[in-house]
């Protein structure tokens, strides 16, 4: 409060404060009070009424005036303390916001330190990521397998970059969260400046430094997604050109292959119209060589001698059908004679049998010099006498019989026998182990040629033309010339003989019906135990035949070896089995997995070894076993009797060539014949051999039928080596001399040098010159692994090329205690599932495989430098054979 004058020369009392001022309002004593009441005073003139007025409103104003002043005052006084206030307020919000300052750098420098070092595994961190966004391999894709994990993979980069770029999207929203701007194009006093825009406190302050701290992360984390996905696009346009790349040289190895396949396929076609051209040469030859003209006998009551050169009737021959009946008739009169059924009968089985002729087939003066005993059975095929002759029922109409292809049922049947220097002719009564059932069948006649026309059951089927000519019989002197042949005829008495236990009593027979003419009866020769022609058709070979053929269950043998074999006439088991192994080696299907050692076997003529669980004593490879032993005798080499087992198998037997025993009749002299009779015919010589005199001529050894495209190697040794051993094995090699031969060449022996330590090369090679020096030779990646990714990429590689390509992969001459202890597809380690692994990434097995040896191979003393040396040979190797 304070006191002071008015404009009107008075005093008054002036407040000064935030409280009301008291006024004194005027009193009660007039309507002035002027000069403490006392009335009016000077300067004022007119009433005292008006001059109170006056003063009252000059009071009034001055009041008001005070009051404005004073309102002034303590506006004045306010706005100083604000003024004083926000001053000291700024003050101290400066020092605050310069106090952070120190924070900002010491935040900045951590933060761009911590991505820089994040910068630095950037790399690792996107394979990390890739891998977490890899798919299974699609089996059905459309496109090869490389193809396939090329697109799979950028479409795996593809995702990532989509990922990353609304990462990016996200970091840069929240980078411009704090001034709008990108902080890390922004300085230390554009943040102060936005820092002071901030309410003058602490805490908003703290809120505003954490603004900028997060979103300065954020801007790294920006720049940092950046760089990922520029090295995500780099990774995304190179994996679209090396697609683009493997694309068009997967199209030429198609186009290739193609190629390829087409010559396979007509390399194929031709051997196969080989085949059957030679099958059918075969099958034209045999019928040629089984074909036997008959010329019919004026008198039809007589016998024929069938031969080669066709039906001979002499003096001595037509005596055959009365040697028949007197035989028959020594028979029947043996088993009506009690002493006979007593003691003969008893002794023959109750199948007496009687000799009735000999023949010798001689030429008349080169003796045996220009046949062997083989060869001179084969002139011979048979003899032909009346049907009614055998006591055939009467009242049979063996027509009818004939047009459904029936038998009739004989008492006696006749076999025909080889014996040294000709044959005989055996009367036996059936019944017992004896069948008389004997097949019928019609002569057609074939009006091309004038001739009657008959095929005769059975495997070795012969097929006579009967022509009704006159007949060509010997002359009634005999012609000793050096182009004939001559054939006697020797009878004797008959003489009731028993059947030997085990003799041959397999019959050729059959009855021939003609119209006009008596039915003819005709026994002709049976093939030797063992000898037969190929028949049968075999199955296709698959993939998996020559594992199925290790199991004990067996497997049929392939329709391969028929088209080969079938026809062919073989004389033994042993030499069809020979065959039918080098028939197999011909089949890259029936070969599949087969060892080495075993396919070098097989192409040899030697069946395969067995694996070691299953060989059962002595018995170690793979045999041949048939499923009807009974059906040997008749069609020894049938393939669809046959299957192929392990020597422990349970399906089969092994087949036994039957083995007969000679008949026990008393031995006769040929030369007891005499002149009884004697027939001639041109030999199969040229003229002149006479001069050669009785020498026994070389049997030519068989020439090997090679078929187009086939490998001509020369014919090597029958040497077996157990085990067999492969003539590129032996670390040597002869230069200018072929393999397997039975001489030695004179030529300089060079041998192949060994392996070095760490050599990496083709496998097959490697192998080869790996002999007992202590190293192992590890497939990289596994053999295994390279199959599964070759089968999936084109899996209509014939096996022979995936052969190939397994034996031309690397492989690395490691020690073997190496190989053992520390390869992960070592042995039973190379598990189905770490085969799908490495077979889905062939380059990142082979890392890992290497990887795996490495530790070894670092304890054994080689050193960092070889190692990966021998790493890049090993990938350059893999990459030009085109495996990754």
């Amino acid at each position: 409060m304070s006191i002071k004058n008015l404009q009107d020369n008075t005093s008054g009392t002036i407040y000064i404060g935030s409280k009301p001022v008291p006024v004194d309002r005027p009193s009660d004593q007039g309507f002035f009070s002027i000069g403490g009441g006392a009335g009016f005073s000077g300067g004022f003139g007119g009433s005292s009424g008006k001059r109170a007025k006056k003063r009252a409103r000059a009071r009034a104003r001055a009041w008001a005036e005070a009051q404005a002043i004073a309102e002034g005052a303590l506006r004045e006084q306010a706005q100083e303390q604000a003024r004083v206030q926000a001053a000291a307020q700024a003050v101290a919000h400066q020092q605050r916001v310069s106090a952070f300052a120190h924070t900002y750098t010491t935040t900045k420098a951590e933060i761009d330190r911590r991505y820089v070092a994040k910068a630095s595994g950037l790399e690792e961190s996107i394979k990390a990521q890739l891998e977490t966004l890899k798919k299974p391999i699609d089996i059905n894709a459309s496109e090869r397998l490389q193809l396939h994990l090329i697109t799979r993979e950028r479409d795996q980069v593809n995702t990532l970059i989509a990922m990353k770029n609304a990462e990016l999207r996200l970091s840069d929203t929240a980078a411009k969260s704090f001034d709008g701007h990108d902080p890390l194009a922004r300085s230390l006093q554009d943040y102060l400046a936005q820092l002071s825009t901030t309410d003058a406190n602490q805490t908003a302050v703290n809120q505003a430094h954490h603004a900028w701290e997060q979103a300065y992360t954020a801007a790294q984390q920006a720049k940092e997604l950046a760089s990922v996905i520029s090295l995500l696009t780099e990774k995304a346009n190179a994996l679209t050109t090396h697609h683009a790349e493997q694309k068009v040289l997967w199209h030429s190895r198609e186009q290739q292959w193609e190629r390829h396949r087409q010559h396979a396929e007509q390399r194929e076609a031709r051997i196969g119209f080989k085949l059957q051209a030679d099958e059918q040469a075969r099958h034209e030859w045999r019928q040629q060589a089984n074909t036997l003209s008959v010329t019919l006998p004026s008198s039809p009551a007589g016998g024929m001698l069938l031969t080669q050169a066709g039906a001979m009737v002499g003096q001595g021959l037509a005596e055959i059908s009365g040697a028949v009946a007197r035989a028959i008739q020594a028979i029947d009169v043996a088993k009506l004679s009690q002493w006979a059924g007593s003691r003969l009968l008893d002794a023959a089985k109750l199948n007496p049998a009687v000799r009735i002729v000999i023949m010798s087939l001689t030429p008349s003066e080169l003796g045996d010099g220009e046949l062997s005993p083989e060869q001179r059975n084969r002139f011979y095929e048979g003899f032909a006498v009346p049907a009614t002759g055998l006591n055939l029922a009467e009242g049979q109409d063996l027509k009818s019989i004939a047009d459904v292809k029936g038998i009739v049922e004989l008492p006696y049947r006749v076999k025909s026998e080889p014996v040294q220097g000709g044959a005989q002719i055996i009367i036996l009564a059936t019944g017992g182990d004896i069948s008389g059932s004997v097949p019928v069948i019609n002569a057609v006649h074939d009006p091309l040629t004038d001739t009657y026309v008959a095929t005769t059951p059975g495997a070795n089927a012969k097929q006579l033309h009967f022509s009704a000519t006159t007949s060509v019989t010997a002359p009634s002197t005999p012609v000793q010339t050096s182009t004939t042949t001559q054939a006697s005829a020797y009878f004797p008495e008959p003489v009731i003989e028993a059947i030997p236990a085990g003799a041959d009593t397999r019959f050729n027979d059959c009855i021939v019906c003609m119209p006009g003419l008596p039915a003819m009866y005709l026994s002709f020769g049976v093939l030797p135990a063992g000898t037969g022609v190929v028949s049968g058709l075999g199955h296709p070979a698959t993939l998996e035949w020559s594992k199925a053929a290790s199991q004990a269950a067996g497997v049929a043998i392939p329709a391969s070896v028929g088209d080969r074999l079938r026809g062919r006439e073989f004389a033994s088991l042993g030499a069809f089995n020979e065959s039918m192994w080098r028939a197999i080696a011909q089949d890259s299907k029936a070969l599949g997995s087969l060892s080495e050692v075993n396919k070098h076997r097989v192409a040899q003529g030697f069946a395969p070894y067995a694996p070691k669980e299953q060989w059962s004593g002595e018995y170690r490879e793979l045999e041949l076993r048939t499923h009807n032993p009974a059906l040997l005798s008749v069609e020894p080499y049938n393939l669809d009797n046959f299957s192929i087992s392990a020597p422990n198998g349970v399906q089969g037997v092994r087949p036994v060539t039957p083995v007969f025993e000679p008949w026990s009749l008393t031995p006769l002299n040929l030369l007891e014949a005499g002149q009884q009779g004697h027939i001639y015919w041109k030999p199969l010589i040229p003229a002149g051999t006479d001069a050669l005199g009785p020498t026994t001529l070389p049997i030519a050894p068989e020439l090997p039928i090679i078929y187009p495209g086939e490998n001509t190697d020369p014919v090597g040794s029958q040497t077996e080596t157990l085990p067999s051993a492969n003539p590129g094995d032996v670390n040597a090699s002869i230069p200018g001399f072929g393999e397997d031969t039975d001489l030695p060449s004179p030529d300089v022996l060079f041998a192949k040098p060994p392996v070095r330590p760490l050599e990496a090369g083709d496998y097959n090679e490697l192998s080869r010159r790996s002999r007992n020096d202590g190293y192992d030779i590890d497939h990289i990646p596994s053999r295994r692994a390279i199959e599964i990714s070759i089968k999936m990429s084109a899996p209509e590689l014939p096996r022979n090329f995936i052969d190939a390509a397994l034996n031309s992969a690397a492989g690395i001459a490691i020690p073997s205690r190496v190989h053992q202890k520390f390869s992960e597809t070592y042995g039973g380690r190379n598990s189905q599932a770490q085969q799908n692994l490495d077979s889905s990434d062939l380059r990142g097995a082979a890392d890992r495989n290497f990887n795996a040896i490495k530790i070894g191979l670092l304890e054994e003393g080689f050193t960092e430098l070889e190692i990966e040396n021998a790493r890049q040979e090993l990938h350059a190797h893999n990459v030009s054979k085109g495996l990754y």
